[in-house]
């Protein structure tokens, strides 16, 4: 299997006031500001990661987020969890089937939500996060 992501998971430019807060990114619509002290101003966008090559048609094929939070780092650290990997309920694993393998590749889109405090230093902060694919024929 190849897996790769054509878009990466971005929160963009925001603006972050005396309370700190959250900003979500989720996988359908991109950012959204949640009721907290933090402003999305531009940028923002969900990833969008690819599985190809799968072996086979039949049998599933789990992604799982294998992490609950991460930290990502910069002129500070920010905390990032809630991960969704598109999934109706929200949340951090999706099994794909029989239907959805019929081209041996299938398509995600992947949110979170960052947790910024009140303090939190100007710049650019970045981190990664790890997807594990398992395919079961």
């Amino acid at each position: 299997m190849v897996f790769n992501c054509l878009q990466n998971l971005e929160f963009g430019t925001f603006a972050i006031g005396g309370g700190g807060g959250r900003l979500r990114v989720r996988p359908t619509a991109g950012t959204v500001r949640d009721l907290t002290d933090v402003i999305a101003i531009a940028g923002g966008q969900q990833g969008i990661c690819k599985v190809s090559n799968i072996t086979g048609t039949t049998g599933t094929l789990e992604l799982k987020v294998l992490s609950n939070k991460i930290d990502i780092s910069g002129p500070g650290n920010i905390k990032v969890n809630n991960f969704d990997i598109g999934t109706q309920k929200g949340g951090r694993t999706k099994t794909f089937t029989n239907a959805d393998l019929t081209n041996k590749t299938v398509t995600f889109n992947l949110g979170a939500t960052l947790h910024a405090m009140p303090s939190e230093s100007i710049g650019t902060y970045t981190g990664a996060l790890i997807i594990r694919a398992t395919y079961t024929n």
